[in-house]
């Protein structure tokens, strides 16, 4: 039932659920749902619900980019959402999983292992991988319910190298953050951003997807000591 949930929506949103790794998306979904029992990873514990929420809103960024081949990192990962959609779906990305809590990560990484997917692995916070030689070194990198965009911005632009892309998942009320973030993407080398609106299938949830490409490098000073960023938001 899952797995015939995930294909028909992956077909309204114009993706092949024929794709080798597709078969994957729901195994590791139930593995993180029984997983999240004993450890924080998800809010959502309906399985349906999971579905859509959490597998087809992190496959929705293939409607707007084609990730093969890309160096992609996935920031704050949680529960793996987005970062293994995406190592699953296009199995050419250089996917790269960022969380500070290790437990997130170790369970992450026995689930892709169960499933034979290797990506890799980071136990740090996103504002320290900035200052090492991580720093502008990836095509694109995700963030999805991690933080609001002008701190996500801080977090997120350093690490993409110019030329590359930020995608951070958002709701309904996106605008709002991307007005409030302008300041901070001029600031942090990124260009216009870019808002794409989508309806996740079989829900009335209403999602977007800001894309904000890097322009220009990243001045030094940033990102910020974390408790700056939060606290004075540039």
């Amino acid at each position: 039932m899952l797995e015939t949930l995930l294909f028909d929506g992956m077909r309204e949103l114009g993706l092949d659920p024929a794709r080798e790794g597709a078969g994957k998306l729901v195994p590791y979904l139930e593995m993180m749902l029984e997983r999240n029992q004993s450890l924080n990873l998800t809010a959502v514990k309906d399985p349906v619900e999971a579905v859509r929420l959490h597998l087809l809103d992190s496959l929705a960024i293939f409607t707007q980019m084609d990730l093969a081949g890309k160096r992609v990192l996935d920031v704050g990962t949680g529960g793996g959402m987005p970062g293994v959609a995406i190592a699953l779906y296009e199995p050419t990305a250089q996917v790269t999983m960022l969380d500070a809590t290790a437990k997130k990560l170790a369970f992450i990484r026995e689930a892709c292992e169960t499933l034979n997917l290797y990506p890799d692995f980071v136990n740090l916070r996103a504002e320290e991988y900035a200052r090492t030689e991580a720093r502008e070194r990836y095509d694109v990198v995700t963030a999805r319910a991690v933080a609001a965009l002008p701190v996500l911005c801080e977090l997120c632009l350093p690490l993409v190298r110019p030329g590359g892309v930020f995608a951070a998942y958002k709701g309904s009320m996106a605008q709002e953050e991307l007005d409030a973030s302008r300041r901070a993407v001029r600031t942090l080398g990124g260009d216009t951003p870019q808002l794409a609106m989508y309806r996740i299938p079989g829900s009335d949830a209403e999602r977007s997807l800001i894309l904000i490409k890097k322009v220009a490098q990243t001045p030094a000073q940033y990102p910020r000591a974390y408790a700056q960023i939060k606290k004075k938001p540039l």
